[in-house]
């Protein structure tokens, strides 16, 4: 019985220690948990930015095939039904950016998703039946282009962003009835 008294005496001696332990325990353990989950929400964002930047390549490339079609049409002339493939593929390349955007965020985050969204609802609804459709469809796309031509470099909402900045995108902001959204996105109404 005394060597029973003697092993509580000396566990309640050291209860405080090793309630310490366990405690550094737990916390170490909690905080190696909340580390590796900052590291997997960092890694599915980067993932689904690579995911984005390659669909967004994907569909400047479609674009950037219109000039060739362009120059092959005459004024005034229907669009021959051989060119079908390519406004197909476009209209597949730009359904997979929107299905991206929709993915990498649940609200819109800044203007170059704006444009996005709205650039890859209008090629995928675009006829295609005239010449000025490509044309048209080409020059609201230049923002796009123009930042995969940098290899996005920088970032692919960045250097969209920066396109449509200039006096440029402005005006194919406000063809494509996207000004509302600088407004809103400078915190005007």
């Amino acid at each position: 019985m005394e060597k029973v008294r003697q092993k509580l005496a000396s566990l309640r001696a050291r209860w405080p220690r090793i309630l310490a332990a366990c405690l550094a325990l737990a916390l170490a353990f909690g905080l190696g948990m909340y580390v590796q989950s900052r590291r997997d929400v960092a890694r599915a964002a980067e993932e689904q930015n690579a995911s984005l930047r390659t669909s967004l390549y994907s569909l400047s490339e479609a674009v950037d095939d219109l000039p060739n079609l362009i120059e092959s049409l005459e004024d005034g002339a229907p669009i021959p039904p051989d060119y079908n493939g390519t406004f197909t593929l476009l209209r597949l390349r730009a359904g997979a950016v929107l299905e991206q955007l929709h993915r990498s965020s649940g609200t819109m985050e800044s203007l170059a998703h704006w444009y996005l969204y709205d650039l890859c609802g209008y090629l995928c609804d675009l006829e295609f039946s005239t010449k000025a459709d490509l044309e048209d469809a080409y020059d609201t796309s230049w923002p796009l282009v123009d930042a995969a031509a940098s290899k996005f470099r920088g970032g692919a909402m960045t250097q969209v962003e920066d396109r449509l900045a200039t006096d440029k995108g402005q005006e194919i902001l406000g063809r494509m009835g996207t000004p509302n959204v600088t407004q809103i996105m400078q915190g005007g109404t």
